[in-house]
């Protein structure tokens, strides 16, 4: 599902500001202000706050401006008696919600609505300091930041000097300060090597792009697992380039370059299904064994998968995250989760 990240964010603010000054009316900022904030023309603003106020979520005093409904929420609100949580994907902008992220984000939800009572799917617009703006605008309590980029960390770190505490999931960031619930891709690495080599197969092809980061950690505790092992790593049973994994491993075929079981992250899985249907029909799995992690396999792929399970990063991360709000926690928490291979 694509969210458009403007009107959305836009939104976001105005109904938090009614959301948190419930029974009062506020005045929200300038158009002008907007425009800069959200980086947006005045026609988009306009438009935006014209469909708030068509909806009740503001209202329009002439000669004053704009302000929140103070009526909007019928529900008493008792200040510090709930709170909101964000949560946001990626860099946060126009955001693809796929399967893994729907599972952390359900499992988020469940934690924080019993006891949170707001869990919102935040976007921003902007990077560096006008995302940090933005996002404080919203007024949330908490923010779950589900693999957020490199580049994101800046804005992260001086939103928790601002007092916001944020939970970064699935993905270890450089900083100390800051919080995170990841898988431990290195040991994921190793567990699947040893898997392997637990079957006998001293030649398994390994398909994943390592520049990423993630990806790459995986990759070194899976080499590693060889020599722990005292077992010869073979380079040439190695594809990086996810543009190039059909045609090397045809040519891995061609020169009887042998291998007998195959570890590929994500969907590389299917490439390589069909690169060895290609070569040997339907039958290839009588001579080659698959691994993959638990969100390519899906339904359809009857192999064993590297647990990596998005919904226990959702949890556990929901959980650090509540008691760093509730318990007023000042350590970093930082807790890297070892997925089991599942047969």
């Amino acid at each position: 599902m694509m969210v458009s990240g403007t009107g959305m964010s836009i939104r976001e603010y105005a109904y938090d500001q009614a959301r948190k000054n419930q029974g009062k009316e506020v005045k929200i900022l300038s158009e002008r202000a907007l425009c800069e904030i959200f980086n947006v023309s005045r026609p988009t603003v306009r438009k935006s706050l014209d469909e708030l106020v068509e909806e009740g979520i503001l209202v329009i005093h002439r000669g004053k401006g704009t302000f929140t409904n103070p009526s909007l929420f019928k529900e008493h609100y008792l200040p510090g008696s709930k709170l909101s949580v964000g949560i946001i994907v990626g860099s946060g902008r126009s955001v693809v919600y796929d399967g893994f992220f729907w599972s952390i984000i359900s499992e988020v939800g469940k934690v924080f609505c019993n006891d949170f009572g707001d869990v919102r799917l935040v976007q921003t617009v902007n990077e560096n300091e006008k995302a940090i703006e933005e996002i404080m605008l919203l007024n949330v309590d908490a923010l779950v930041w589900i693999h957020p980029t490199e580049t994101r960390e800046a804005v992260i770190e001086k939103i928790q000097e601002r007092g916001l505490p944020v939970m970064c999931v699935n993905r270890i960031p450089s900083s100390p300060e800051l919080n995170y619930v990841s898988t431990d891709f290195y040991a994921a690495g190793q567990a699947s090597a040893d898997y392997l080599l637990s079957k006998g197969h001293e030649k398994s092809l390994f398909v994943a792009n390592t520049s990423v980061d993630k990806y790459k950690e995986f990759y070194n505790g899976y080499r590693n697992s060889f020599s722990k092992h005292n077992i010869d790593f073979d380079e040439r049973l190695n594809i990086f380039d996810e543009d190039e994994v059909m045609n090397d491993i045809e040519t891995l075929l061609r020169f009887k370059i042998d291998f007998t079981a195959c570890f590929a992250m994500g969907t590389n899985v299917w490439t390589v299904i069909e690169a060895l249907k290609n070569y040997y029909g339907k039958d290839f799995e009588k001579k080659y064994n698959l691994l993959t992690t638990y969100s390519s396999r899906g339904k359809f792929l009857e192999c064993p998968f590297v647990n990596i399970n998005p919904g226990e990063l959702g949890k556990r991360a929901a959980l650090e995250l509540k008691a760093i709000v509730t318990e007023k926690k000042q350590s970093p928490v930082r807790i890297k989760l070892k997925p089991e291979i599942i047969e």
